[in-house]
Parts: structure tokens; C-alpha cells; sequence
């Protein structure tokens, strides 16, 4: 069944941060105080350890990938993985999309810690001198530049 003495210090970490949350909706000095007194690092600032990272491409092999208007394309011709590469992700409830020129990227994978992965079906699409940027599903003011003159190896 239950091991209690097991779950007693999850059970006492978890009432901790209850207790934490209900006092930072309440009076923020006070959260403040008592996250001091639990020894746990402050929240970071509003635009604290800003993002930056960068775009990888590279040649891959997959059974599907984007075109960047919006299909999904079976048995792409010359598929190119979009890597994003960044310490960390900030987070969000909306969904990134990396656009590159006038292509829009919207299905993504994890494939190692701090990388997020794009498809494109066909390694012609993308343009040499197209700007590269990721941003949160339309939310302007997230836009983060990847590079101002993408570089296409072929």
C-alpha cells in the first residue's frame, strides 16, 4: 500500500509551496520573507537571463515533414532538420513557431535537452539571407531573432 514515512517529506515539500502560493496571493513582501526562510532562489526578474540561442540546419532522414505554408508532407523530397539550440525555454502556454522568411514552422520535437527540432520537407525552400525568428504562437512582443541572414548549407 502507502509507505508513510516515505512520503512524508513530498507530503511536507508540497503543503510548503501550498502555503507559498497562498501567501504570495495575498501579500508578495510576505512570499518574498518566506521564500528566504525556505531557502528557495527568488523568482527571477521579468527578462532575466534573456534567450539566446541559435539555429542549427542539417540533413535528415524522416518520413514527414513541413512545406512552411501549412501542409504536412509524406516522404519529403530533401528534408532539413531546423535545430533551436538555447540554454533554456521560457514558459508558455502558446505553442513556438519558428518562422524563416516567409515559411511558418509549427510542429516541433525535443530530440536532446535544450534543443527544439523544425522539418522542412525540401532544403530548396529555405533561402539564403532570409531572416530566422521564434516566437509564441502569435504573440508578437515574444519574438526572439535567430539570425538576421540565414546561411543554407546545401
Amino acid at each position: 500500500m502507502y509507505d508513510a514515512a516515505a512520503m512524508a517529506p513530498k507530503l511536507g515539500s508540497t503543503l510548503c509551496i501550498a502555503g507559498l502560493l497562498l501567501v504570495a496571493a495575498r501579500d508578495p513582501a510576505a512570499a518574498q520573507a518566506a521564500l528566504v526562510r525556505a531557502e528557495l532562489p527568488p523568482p527571477s526578474p521579468a527578462g532575466a537571463g534573456k534567450l539566446a540561442p541559435r539555429l542549427e540546419i542539417s540533413a535528415i532522414a524522416v518520413p514527414k515533414a513541413e512545406d512552411g505554408r501549412g501542409a504536412e508532407v509524406l516522404a519529403p523530397v530533401a528534408p532539413r532538420a531546423l535545430d533551436v539550440h538555447a540554454p533554456t525555454w521560457p514558459g508558455r502556454a502558446l505553442d513556438p513557431v519558428l518562422q524563416v522568411g516567409e515559411l511558418r514552422f509549427h510542429h516541433y520535437t525535443f530530440p536532446a535537452k535544450g534543443v527544439m527540432r523544425f522539418v522542412v520537407d525540401d532544403v530548396a525552400r529555405l533561402r539564403d539571407g532570409d531572416e530566422a525568428s521564434l516566437r509564441w504562437g502569435d504573440d508578437e512582443a515574444s519574438r526572439v531573432v535567430l539570425t538576421r541572414s540565414l546561411e543554407v548549407p546545401r
